[in-house]
């Protein structure tokens, strides 16, 4: 990084390991004129923020990367945040940012809703911290779960996204007594063996065949036998029917992304209902993950989009409204295999605080206050297609090849032109020309996601989408002027 003593050069280690780690792998060999581009830019963001800058630095002596969430490392020089309301967040140093990542896409009535910051402080004072056992609160929330999804007839809560994923592998397992999963290249569904891996199209620099995606663990310390139970497939691509055919016998299910996260890419209508048909037919579980597109897509998720009822739902994020809340729900006759206490025919999965009273009574009032106000979809799905159009239309006119794509709440600007279908579309993108544009954004007061993602919420404004708008084509312009695009 930038070292404030030093402007105008890029550090690549430090005795204070105060650097960039992505960007060390990534532009290790890349020609000076890139180098000192990506300076200039950390050097005006240290400039800015000098005391978010050695607070990061601070936590470089008890956390890796310098932060104590791995997910807090969004950029090569994280947001230190000391606090955020409504559609906005501020760094240490007090500087205003739109908040265009509302924590990892969890926050769709924006930071410290007031429904939601009242039900907690009733909550605490009505009920108490903690219970450890069971809450009335749990049937309130379940019950407003299932009306907004058919296909939830029982259900269960849990902590975080990962761990409803987890839960609901286990689930399908037990069920169909069979012990492989098949997920989609380019899906992330959280950090456990079976999921931290096959996101990329080029596994250790080889082409992806299309037929058949190989698994390519993306975490060190996994275990063989994960990997050799996960058959990846190819997304939004008719391949991937033939290879669930062809596993079916040892298919306990399929798990995917209405929207995926990584590529910013719905799921083909077609495509989803071909797959529906095709694992229904096989016996093999499908298992939407609606952490992130659960009550933010629709208020009924993906499968409200689309029409489509899936065996098993996980759901995180929105669901909490900002609290550690997730569940995983579905057909009865398969949720029925967690009855019991302990023993190897029952599926065995909670946590401490998992429907944590406290947590529930947010989630309640969230829910409440999005089915009261249908307008707040209505809006962020007009502020997406303006969003889309304006830019796509902007870099059709300045010969820039780049388009807009997601849906509603998620989008992103990626650097490809033509047909886009998801990550083997993205990978052909330069990603000097994504990382800079991330920097720029947050240069010019956007606090975006990982790769400048984009969220919209319920706070996001007429004039901060207008902003947020003219920040991109700003940023397009300098990338123009750079020569990366």
């Amino acid at each position: 990084l930038a070292n404030a003593s030093r402007p105008r050069t890029l550090i690549y280690a430090t005795s204070q390991r105060n650097m960039s780690m992505a960007l060390t792998a990534k532009y290790k060999d890349t020609s000076p004129p890139y180098e000192t581009i990506v300076s200039d830019i950390y050097q005006q963001l240290i400039e800015r923020s000098p005391r978010t800058y050695r607070a990061w630095q601070d936590n470089f002596r008890r956390f890796a990367n310098g932060v104590g969430n791995r997910w807090g490392f969004t950029h090569a020089l994280p947001m230190v945040a000391s606090k955020a309301k409504g559609g906005r967040i501020w760094d240490e140093d007090g500087n205003e940012f739109i908040d265009c990542m509302l924590s990892q896409e969890s926050l769709l009535l924006g930071n410290s809703p007031e429904c939601v910051v009242q039900a907690l402080h009733d909550a605490i004072d009505q009920k108490g911290l903690a219970f450890g056992v069971v809450s009335s609160q749990e049937s309130v929330l379940a019950e407003l779960i299932a009306e907004h999804y058919p296909s939830v007839e029982k259900l269960a809560f849990c902590t975080t996204g990962g761990e409803a994923n987890h839960c609901a592998l286990r689930l399908a397992r037990a069920f169909t007594g069979r012990n492989k999963i098949a997920k989609f290249e380019g899906s992330f569904h959280g950090c456990l063996e079976f999921f931290q891996g096959g996101m990329k199209y080029y596994p250790n620099g080889t082409p992806n065949p299309i037929d058949d995606p190989i698994y390519t663990a993306e975490s060190a310390g996994m275990l063989p036998a994960a990997i050799d139970n996960t058959v990846v497939l190819p997304f939004n691509h008719p391949a991937a029917f033939d290879k669930i055919r062809r596993h079916a016998g040892e298919l306990a299910a399929v798990i995917m992304e209405p929207l995926q996260n990584c590529s910013c890419c719905p799921t083909e209508i077609d495509f989803m209902r071909e797959l529906r048909a095709v694992t229904r037919d096989a016996g093999v579980l499908l298992i939407f993950d609606e952490v992130i597109t659960g009550f933010k897509m629709t208020l009924g998720g993906g499968q409200g989009y689309y029409g489509i009822k899936p065996d098993l739902t996980t759901f995180g994020k929105a669901l909490g409204a900002g609290l550690p809340l997730s569940a995983v729900g579905g057909r009865a006759d398969v949720i029925k295999r967690m009855e019991g206490r302990m023993g190897p025919d029952v599926v065995v999965y909670g946590g401490t605080h998992a429907a944590h009273p406290v947590v529930l009574a947010g989630a309640i009032a969230a829910l409440r206050y999005l089915a009261e106000h249908p307008e707040i979809y209505t809006r962020i799905d007009q502020f997406f297609v303006q969003f889309r159009d304006e830019l796509n239309q902007f870099c059709l006119d300045n010969k820039i090849k780049a388009a807009v794509h997601g849906y509603g709440f998620m989008s992103k600007l990626h650097f490809v032109d033509g047909d886009y279908h998801g990550v083997r579309e993205m990978s052909r993108q330069d990603p000097k020309a994504s990382e800079v544009m991330a920097l720029l954004l947050r240069l010019h007061g956007l606090h975006t996601a990982s790769g400048a993602l984009v969220i919209l919420g319920a706070e996001t404004t007429e004039a901060d989408l207008r902003r947020i708008i003219e920040v991109h084509k700003i940023a397009l312009r300098s990338l123009r002027s750079y020569g990366l695009v």
